[in-house]
């Protein structure tokens, strides 16, 4: 059967998976969110997107949501911000499950490629913009995989690999 679980965006792009099963869904436009919702035609929120902390008080043009969950009570979110300036975003959630992406985050950092060669996650949102202009403009899909997170850049057409 056909359904639309998630109406009314005035731009939907990418999406990830969450480890509960639940899909995030981005919106790309400026004050752009992100939002979740249940796939589950038994789950308690199914049908009842919600929009999540992932986009900031202030939105973005977010691109696509990607996670690590190697401790499975601190699941990390990563997403993409695709615009020329566009961070890449590290969410670190404060638990998990459908509640913890309504609540506030543990910590919110940003990319910041410093030589090309080596990258750190920095709180200031201003060095990660300005790193996603020189570096990976247009950062677009996402996603983390035995240790190491993919993103690609529309931009500079380049895949990079964060391990």
């Amino acid at each position: 059967d056909y359904k639309a679980l998630l109406t009314g965006l005035s731009r939907a792009c990418g999406n990830g998976v969450t480890p509960w099963n639940t899909v995030v869904s981005c919106e790309e436009i400026s004050g752009g969110q992100c939002y979740q919702m249940d796939p589950d035609p038994s789950g308690e929120n199914h049908l009842k997107p919600v929009m999540t902390k992932l986009g900031g008080p202030d939105g973005g043009s977010w691109e696509s949501v990607a996670v690590e969950n190697s401790n499975p009570n601190r699941p990390v979110f990563f997403i993409t911000e695709d615009n020329s300036q566009g961070v890449l975003k590290r969410f670190k959630a404060n638990g998990n499950g459908w509640d913890s992406l309504q609540s506030d985050p543990i910590q919110v950092t940003y990319l910041r490629i410093m030589d090309g060669t080596t990258f750190e996650w920095t709180g200031s949102e201003e060095a990660g913009r300005e790193s996603a202009r020189r570096y990976f403009a247009g950062a677009e899909g996402i996603s983390y995989r035995d240790g190491t997170l993919y993103f690609i850049a529309k931009v500079s057409q380049l895949l990079y690999s964060l391990d």
